[in-house]
């Protein structure tokens, strides 16, 4: 049996090496042999049971295992041809795990840069007189640097990558070298999207700009072109009250007309509502807006306020609607319509305790917000902006809770605006105003506003827009004047307290009228050079009301005469308009530096800019009300044509 088993091993083995001699033939693998000689061994115990004979035992030649085990190469990391070491009187075939970098007989393969270093495992069969051993070899073939062209590949992925927005509104980086690559962007209207990736988007009156990027990238003798069409959408035009979608948006008798300085909300059905910034955090829920009312963190109150008409005199409104929003999403419902409150713990709701209605008892919570739809007494707000849109669009049942309504343009830390004006020669300048500043109630600027009589100006509430160091009023030479801050009129004014103009009833004021930037590009001279510069104002001025001066300024007008004590009052502000009304605190204007000497040397040319609209946190308010700065320090802001 022995002599049996001996004779079907040599003949296995001499057709793996008779394998192994030819190079076109893959070698025999280890595990593919031992296999075999499993088989054999299988059909043997056919014959014979292993417990009825002695099993072969061979044991390995002394000068075989010698061999393999002296057997060695010359590094393990290799980038030329190895020298495959041989033994006398012993026979070694080599196997390759991967004979595209290292065949069998020691050619070496550098893989690409792309594939990255390979590990190779070579192994040596040593034969002599009928017996096999092996002895295995890990080695390493680093890749070759990389190529021209795989440099220009991987800048073309990145490139896919930068653009891989169809849509874009912000300015993105175009860079000249990637991975080693030249970048050189061709853009079919660098007006709108230029090669260095600057945006400027068309205006609101124009069409979306349509825009085709292509990147030639390039690498040693190797291009590739990349192209790319994107849209660049027009500036939105912001509108009070405007439904994205749905019933309710033929409703709105403002839904044609733009609106500076608002905010919006959003329903997870996609609605939209653009809400004055001006009813952020009143003092009281003004019920004669027709707009909706937001409370945050910043609130001066933990609970929200009480409602008043339009006089300012307490008014039991409990015919509206509110909603707790914590992180976005709809915590609890406050119907003063149903009388009950919804919340997960009352998911069929709870009827308010007696003598209270939906606004008693409302917390601010501190990480997100409370919005009330109350009932006005203009149409507008019962069909579209109040009570109505609460239950019609945002819901007021078990199935709202959980439902998101996202806040865009406005911060939960949000305490007011930033407004930035000013012009090249002087530079520029950032006022901050909060949000109490904006469309303040009428009866602080009149004394006797509630008796409609609107005869006496309220003074000392002018003279408290200006800050001063001993908490004084401002003194006649400004002395103890540390700054001010401006009031804001938007058309909201009137939505609320009606009207057609705005009257403070202060007289040698200033006051700036600004719209949207109508221009696109103005001539500017630098250092006797005109220069043509492509603007990327929001705003830009378009009337003064300069009571020092004496005269009403409109832009592409003749200006006509203002009597200095009537320039505080019948001012006339557009839908798409806004107004910057620097008061006369009691200080000469000559030693008025830090209020009316502001706004006429940095917003009371009909040439200078109001650069844009942000809004500021308490944390960045700054104690004096506005930041002066160069304009070296904004010059990268703003494109040339050449």
């Amino acid at each position: 049996m022995k002599k049996l088993f001996s004779l079907l091993l040599i003949a296995v083995l001499g057709v793996s090496l008779a394998a192994c001699a030819d190079d076109a033939i893959d070698y025999l693998p280890v595990d593919e042999y031992q296999q075999q000689i499993g088989d054999i061994q299988d059909q043997l115990d056919d014959l014979l049971p292993r417990d009825e004979y002695n099993q072969y035992e061979p044991s390995l030649l002394e000068e075989l295992q010698t061999a393999a085990d002296n057997l060695t190469l010359p590094a393990s990391i290799v980038t030329d041809r190895l020298t495959l070491p041989t033994v006398p009187d012993i026979t070694i075939i080599w196997q390759s795990s991967h004979p595209e970098y290292i065949n069998t007989n020691g050619m070496v393969t550098q893989p690409s840069f792309t594939t990255g270093d390979v590990q190779v495992q070579l192994t040596a069969f040593l034969l002599k007189d009928g017996q096999v051993t092996t002895k295995k070899f890990n080695l390493l073939v680093p890749a070759l640097p990389e190529s021209d062209l795989e440099k220009v590949e991987s800048a073309v992925g990145e490139v896919a990558d930068i653009l891989e927005a169809d849509i874009i509104n912000e300015s993105i980086n175009l860079p000249s070298m990637i991975n080693g690559a030249n970048v050189e962007w061709v853009s079919s209207n660098p007006t709108n999207l230029s090669v260095t990736g600057k945006v400027l988007r068309p205006h609101f009156d124009q069409a979306n700009a349509t825009v085709v990027l292509t990147a030639y990238v390039s690498a040693g003798k190797y291009l590739q072109m990349y192209k790319k069409t994107v849209t660049v959408e027009k500036m939105a035009y912001k509108q009070y009250g405007m439904l994205a979608t749905g019933p309710f948006q033929l409703a709105n008798a403002n839904a044609t007309v733009g609106a500076p300085l608002t905010f919006k909300l959003s329903t997870q059905d996609g609605h939209e509502i653009y809400i004055p910034m001006s009813n952020v955090n009143r003092d009281n829920i003004l019920i004669s807006s027709p707009y909706p009312m937001v409370y945050t963190p910043t609130f001066g109150g933990d609970k929200v306020p009480t409602a008043v008409n339009n006089l300012g005199v307490v008014s039991a409104s409990g015919w509206g609607v509110a909603y707790t929003v914590i992180d976005g999403v709809i915590d609890t419902i406050w119907d003063g319509i149903g009388n009950k409150m919804f919340n997960a713990e009352n998911p069929a709701g709870v009827t308010f305790p007696s003598g209270t209605n939906y606004l008693t008892d409302i917390a601010i919570p501190e990480n997100g917000y409370v919005v009330v739809f109350h009932n006005s007494a203009a149409s507008i707000g019962n069909t579209l902006n109040g009570r109505e849109f609460a239950r019609n669009v945002v819901g007021v049942n078990t199935a709202t809770l959980g439902k998101t309504l996202t806040m865009s343009g406005l911060a939960l830390d949000d305490t007011g605006i930033q407004l930035t004006g000013g012009v090249f020669w002087r530079g520029f300048v950032d006022v901050t105003i909060p949000f109490a500043n904006i469309n303040p109630e009428p009866w602080k600027m009149w004394v006797d506003y509630a008796t409609t009589g609107m005869t006496t100006s309220n003074f000392a509430f002018f003279q408290s827009l200006t800050k001063t160091s001993d908490e004084l009023a401002p003194a006649a030479d400004g002395s103890n004047v540390t700054g001010a801050t401006p009031l804001i009129f938007t058309s909201a004014y009137f939505d609320a307290f009606g009207g057609t103009v705005i009257n403070t009833g202060q007289g040698y004021t200033l006051a700036a009228v600004m719209r949207p930037e109508a221009e696109l590009t103005q001539i500017i001279q630098i250092q006797e050079e005109d220069k043509e510069l492509i603007l990327q104002n929001e705003y830009e001025l378009y009337r003064v009301y300069d009571g020092i001066g004496g005269a009403i300024k409109t832009k592409n007008a003749a200006q006509s005469p203002l009597a200095g004590g009537d320039s505080g009052k019948n001012m006339q502000v557009g839908r798409d308009q806004f107004i910057a009304f620097w008061a006369n605190n009691g200080v000469d204007y000559a030693s008025d530096t830090h209020n009316r000497r502001i706004a006429a040397d940095y917003f009371y040319a009909i040439d200078n800019w109001v650069w844009g609209v942000q809004g500021i946190s308490e944390e960045d308010m700054l104690a004096a009300g506005y930041r002066k700065f160069l304009f070296v320090d904004i010059f990268e802001d703003f494109e040339f044509v050449e």
